[in-house]
């Protein structure tokens, strides 16, 4: 409790140290690692690119998540774990999802965020 704690603290900080100025709107494309993913959703909806993909999905009693980036790089995981569910539950078109997994596509961590400055989608 008190890791996941400080965790939402250092991300928090981060966001403030880099706070939106008026109208500053994040836009990215989505990024594919070896043992996680992210991207803002509203982003990757209004993109011009064809291949880029961001999905996450509640099925109740457990969620997944999908990203592929750019490169045609595709990453997913499925979760149990009830945080992560409320979470998933919780993003929105404008949501940032930052995703970590295991070798065995268990989603170890999902953080969501949400900021005026994610483009939504339009």
């Amino acid at each position: 409790m008190r890791r996941g704690l400080v965790g939402l603290v250092v991300v928090t900080i981060t966001y403030v140290m880099n706070a939106a100025w008026a109208g500053e709107n994040h836009v990215g494309s989505v990024v594919v690692g070896n043992d996680g993913f992210e991207g803002i959703f509203g982003a990757v909806r209004n993109s011009t690119n064809d291949v880029e993909l961001l999905i996450c999905v509640d099925n109740g009693d457990s969620v997944g998540c999908v990203a592929k980036d750019s490169g045609g790089k595709t990453k997913g995981c499925v979760s149990t774990n009830v945080n992560h569910i409320a979470i998933v539950r919780g993003l929105t078109d404008s949501s940032k999802v930052i995703v970590k997994f295991d070798n065995a596509g268990n989603c170890t961590s999902i953080v969501g965020a949400n900021s005026s400055s994610f483009v939504p989608k339009t």
